[in-house]
Order: structure tokens, then sequence, then C-alpha cells
């Protein structure tokens, strides 16, 4: 864009400065806030941002009419243009840290892309049909990873304020959300959110496996963690203020196929305001999921 952030400029910002920076080109900028995100198209500027709270996340750069969008102008990160094809970004960036063949999706045809790092950003390509060409730029942050120490300090935060410090860990984050709240999720991680009414409910918590990134860890409270047995849970936190076994949750299901579906076993602790649910594997007896909750008053 030809205003004074460009797109580097533009990541990290507040949405509000974004959307007067997007506006000096596009007066009819369009905002569509929800869900924990808020996106704002400048369609003439050939722009677009997406941002997790009040901070923007994601820059997209459209070609001419691609999202019915006119041709972005302005600087590219790695100094890469719209009429380049693969071949060509490759020699101006080196080998991409990710790529994708074409194929034929349920929507219709996928075209090839690619992702390149490039001052300390991630520059994903979306190539025309022809791959001779560019669709459109999405330039984001590189997932920086990050330790969360004490996740219970999520409950009671507002999804903005929650959705700001995620951001600090990843470019990105996947918000789903219907009448009942709003889903948080963090790509490559161990933690996700709940959220009612802007505000955290519940954090829950899940055991890394080969695409977590090794350098973003969420410690569980109460000394505890994934290996341990239902035992050590309770040698370790003391008697749980509600437990079940595992147990029959659809007879009906366990009638017609001889396979009754289940609920698993769980213990639930308090640890000072917070009740932290603790779901045990299957056969395993080692912790499947953690759930923290504010206790009741």
């Amino acid at each position: 864009m030809n205003g004074a952030m460009g797109p580097a400029g533009l990541l990290g910002a507040g949405t509000h400065e974004a959307t007067i920076e997007i506006a000096t080109l596009d007066p009819d900028v369009e905002i569509d806030d929800g869900d924990g995100r808020v996106y704002v198209t400048g369609k003439r500027a050939g722009v677009s941002i997406l941002a997790f709270g009040g901070t923007v996340a994601t820059v997209f750069l459209y070609s001419a009419g691609h999202e019915g969008s006119e041709a972005y102008s302005g600087p590219v990160p790695g100094g890469v243009t719209f009429d380049m094809g693969p071949d060509a970004h490759r020699r101006m960036m080196g080998d991409p840290v990710w790529s994708r063949k074409p194929m034929q999706g349920i929507l219709g045809a996928v075209h090839v892309a690619e992702a390149y790092e490039v001052d300390g950003m991630r520059l994903h390509v979306e190539y025309d049909e022809r791959h001779d060409g560019v669709d459109m730029y999405v330039v984001t942050r590189i997932a920086r990873g990050g330790i969360i120490d004490d996740p219970a300090t999520f409950i009671g935060m507002t999804e903005r304020k929650a959705s700001g410090r995620l951001y600090q860990i990843h470019h990105a984050l996947n918000a789903d959300g219907d009448e009942a709240g709003t889903s948080i999720k963090v790509p490559r991680t161990q933690i996700e959110l709940w959220c009612e009414g802007g505000v955290v409910m519940a954090v829950h918590i899940t055991p890394a496996d080969e695409t977590t990134m090794k350098d973003a860890t969420v410690r569980v409270p109460g000394r505890v963690d994934f290996d341990m047995s239902r035992d050590r849970h309770r040698e370790t936190l003391g008697q749980p203020v509600d437990t079940a076994e595992t147990r029959i949750v659809d007879y009906e299901h366990a009638r017609r196929h001889q396979s009754p579906g289940s609920a698993p076993a769980y213990d639930v602790f308090r640890l000072n305001d917070v009740h932290m649910y603790v779901e045990y594997a299957e056969g395993e007896g080692s912790a499947a999921l953690y759930i923290l909750e504010r206790a009741d008053a």
C-alpha cells in the first residue's frame, strides 16, 4: 500500500490505527467485527487485515479482481511482485518453508501455493490458475512460541485481552463462535479458551504432540502433568471435590453395537479459586485433558 505503514508496519499495529491507514486509501473501508476477531477490508486499496485482541495479526494483499478487489500497488515483503511465478519467487527468496501442489478440492480447483520467511515475517503466496502470477499474498508474523506459566490467569479476562496475549505466542488464532459462546484455539499449541459474553470462562489444556511448537509450553497448575497417574494426581493435589469413573453414556449405542459409548473417568480438584477438571485416558490412567474454571463462590 502507498500509505505510511505498509504491510510490515500494519502487522502488530492496533486495529484502530490500521483501519485509519487503510481508510486513507479507501474511504469506503468495510469492517466486520465478530467472534473475537475484526476484518477490515479496503477493496480499492487491494488490502485487508485480520486482527485479534485489538492487534493486527494478518495482512492480505490482492491482485486485480481477486476477492472483488482492485489491485494492491504497494511494496510486498521480499521485493516480490504479483507478476512473478514460483521460479521467480525462489530465485529471490530461496526455497519455500512450505508448498502445495495444484489439486481438485471439494469446492473446485486448488492452485499452487508456497510460504517463505523474510525479514521476520511469513509470506504466503497464492498463485493464479496458470501459476505464472499471484492472486494473493498473505503476510503474518513468524510463530514465536513462548511459555504460559499460569493458564488460570486467563479465566475472567476479556476475550479481547486474552486474544492479544495469545497473539504474542502465535501469529494466527482460530475463533469459532455461536450463540453459546466463542472458542479460541491457538494453532500448534496445547491451549484453547472458551468465552461467554466476551469473557474467558474456561481454559482447556491438551497433551503436546508432534504438531506442537517446541518452544510453546503450557504449564499445568498444581505441579502436575499429563504423564502422571490418577493416584499421583491425588497425592499431589489432595482429595478431589468431585469424581467419576468411566461410565456408559449411550445405552442405545451399547445395545445395537455391543460397544458402549462411554465417558472417561475424571477428578475435579480445587486450586485456590479455580476448579481443575482432570480427565484420564481410558486404560492408561494418565491425564488426557485439563479444564480450568472459576470455582463457585
